[in-house]
C-alpha cells in the first residue's frame, strides 16, 4: 500500500471514529433531553408509560416505546402501541414521532375521541429564538393517515378520513400549548402559524391548500387557505343527501363551483377548482359550503 493510499485509509478510519463518538454523544443527548421531558411532565401532573429501548445506528437516534400511555389529568389521554422517537445525528435539533399502529386520542374537556392508523410528527426549534412576530419559531410536520373521527359525532362526509397532512412554520416565539397565559401571550403578540402545504382527503373530496391560522378572541382557529379541490360534486351530494344543503341551494353551488373547472384539463382527470377554504367561528367551510363544524374547544 503506497503512502497515498495509507493516508486515504487513515483519514476514513478516523472519520468513523469520530462518528461513532459524536453518534454516541447525541445519543446521550437525546436520552437526557427525553428524561428531563419527562421529569417535567410528571411533576406537571402527568402520567407516562414508557421504557424506551434506543437504537438506530448508524443513520438516526432511536427512542422505542413498545406501548406509550401519556395522560394528564382533566385534560387529554394518548395511547400509542409502537411509538417511536427519531432523531438524525445531521440535524439533531428536529425530533420525529411515527406510529404504524392504531394510535387513541382522548380529550377530557371537549369529550372527544379520534384514532389514527398512521402517524407521523416532526417538530424542530430554529437554531436562533424569534425576536418578532415574523421570526420563526418552530417547524412543524404532520400527516395522519385512517383518521377515525369520534363516532358519537357523526359527520355528514363520514367519520374516516382518509389522510390529513401538513406542513407549517409557527411565526413568534412557541408557546405552551397547556398554559391559557402562554397562549394569549403568543395571541396578543399577533402570532401566527404559516402553512406551507396542507393535504385533506375525505372521502371523495381532495384539498390541496396553504395560507395562515391565527387565534379568535375565544382562542379557536381562524384560517384562510388558497385551495385546490377535488371531488366537490359528490362533496355537496352528500351534504344534500344529509340534508345539511337544501336540494335547490346544492344545485346552485354546483353550478357555480363548474364554472370555475379549468375547460383545457384533460377529460379522464378529477375537475380541481381554485377557491378559498376558511375555518372560522368552528367551521370549516370551503367556496362558501359549510363541510362540518364543532363545538369550541376549551383551552386549558
Amino acid at each position: 500500500m503506497n503512502r497515498r493510499a495509507a493516508l486515504t485509509l487513515g483519514i476514513i478510519i478516523a472519520l468513523l471514529i469520530a462518528y461513532i463518538f459524536y453518534w454516541f454523544d447525541v445519543k446521550a443527548d437525546v436520552v437526557a433531553r427525553y428524561t428531563t421531558w419527562r421529569s417535567e411532565q410528571v411533576t406537571a401532573g402527568a402520567t407516562i408509560t414508557c421504557d424506551p429501548s434506543t437504537g438506530g445506528f448508524p443513520f438516526a437516534v432511536t427512542l422505542k416505546c413498545d406501548d406509550f400511555k401519556y395522560e394528564r389529568p382533566d385534560t387529554f389521554r394518548i395511547s400509542v402501541p409502537d411509538l417511536k422517537l427519531s432523531v438524525n445525528p445531521l440535524t439533531p435539533f428536529r425530533i420525529t414521532a411515527t406510529s404504524d399502529s392504531a394510535s387513541k386520542f382522548f380529550f377530557y374537556k371537549a369529550n372527544y375521541t379520534f384514532t389514527t392508523k398512521g402517524l407521523m410528527l416532526s417538530v424542530a426549534r430554529p437554531l436562533f429564538k424569534p425576536h418578532n412576530k415574523n421570526d420563526n419559531g418552530l417547524f412543524v410536520q404532520a400527516k395522519l393517515t385512517s383518521l377515525g373521527l369520534d363516532e358519537n359525532h357523526k359527520v355528514a362526509l363520514g367519520n374516516l378520513v382518509q389522510e390529513l397532512s401538513f406542513k407549517a412554520k409557527l411565526k413568534g416565539e412557541a408557546p405552551q400549548l397547556d398554559n391559557k397565559k402562554s397562549i394569549e401571550a403568543w395571541r396578543n403578540a399577533e402570532g401566527s402559524i404559516e402553512l406551507d402545504r396542507v393535504y385533506l382527503n375525505w372521502g371523495s373530496l381532495t384539498v390541496n391548500a396553504k395560507g395562515n391560522l391565527t387565534l379568535d378572541k375565544n382562542y379557536q382557529p381562524n384560517a384562510l387557505l388558497n385551495s385546490g379541490v377535488s371531488g366537490y360534486e359528490q362533496a355537496i351530494d352528500v351534504l344534500r343527501e344529509q340534508n345539511q344543503v337544501q336540494p335547490i341551494v346544492a344545485s346552485v353551488i354546483k353550478a357555480a363551483l363548474k364554472l370555475l373547472e379549468d375547460p383545457k384539463a384533460p377529460a379522464n382527470e378529477a375537475k380541481i377548482i381554485h377557491v378559498p377554504v376558511t375555518i372560522k367561528d368552528n367551521k370549516l367551510s370551503i367556496a362558501g359550503v359549510d363541510i362540518t363544524s364543532w363545538d369550541p374547544y376549551p383551552v386549558p
